[in-house]
């Protein structure tokens, strides 16, 4: 692949602007549940952290690499976010998320064996542009463009279960909320990114 080519269309498997409602614009036109007070601001969704969330259908992550990308601004004070899970089962490497744990940095894990990154989504960090993804042989961060964190990795065996963004996974050794903030521009990629593409 060469590290120099942009092509942000190719292999984009969902697609969310979150600036004129919920549509995927991907060539998939993936439909969408909205749960909970979700709304359209004029910043992106918002999200209430009460129990804002969107489910799509599974996406096939098993043993290939895959990118999420997003623009986030928190607006809690809370320690523990969770901002998108996709749970096949309660089992190692089946139970992908990504959450701002601990001084509010992405952790970004198949379930056991968190990736964790070292920059912050404070309220008071505004707008960061955050990219998680398995390259094929490890779990990499990006925050605002730059590479904070790459940790080698199996990958991800899961097999179904929806994505839901904006829910916390439900654990009781590790206290954390749903999401409170903005979410926009919102992509899931069938491949990684290079870095120009980040």
């Amino acid at each position: 692949e060469d590290p120099k080519k942009i092509d942000l269309d190719r292999d984009l498997e969902l697609w969310l602007p979150l600036q004129d409602g919920f549509r995927d614009y991907s060539k998939n036109r993936h439909i969408g549940e909205v749960m909970g007070n979700l709304r359209i601001e004029r910043d992106g969704a918002y999200f209430d952290g009460q129990g804002d969330h969107i489910i799509f259908p599974s996406f096939d992550f098993k043993n290939r690499p895959f990118a999420i990308a997003m623009w986030v601004r928190v607006t809690g004070d809370f320690g523990n976010y969770g901002i998108l899970q996709q749970r096949a089962a309660n089992k190692k490497n089946e139970w992908l998320h990504l959450m701002l744990r601990d001084r509010m940095n992405p952790f970004f894990s198949f379930y056991v064996g968190n990736t964790r990154g070292e920059r912050t989504f404070r309220n008071s960090d505004g707008w960061q542009h955050l990219v998680v993804q398995f390259t094929g042989g490890a779990r990499e961060i990006y925050v605002d463009g730059k590479l904070d964190v790459s940790m080698r990795a199996a990958p991800y065996q899961g097999k179904g279960g929806p994505l839901v963004i904006g829910l916390t996974p439900k654990w009781t050794n590790v206290p954390a909320m749903d999401f409170e903030g903005y979410l926009t521009d919102f992509r899931v990629y069938s491949r990684s990114l290079n870095r120009r593409e980040i």
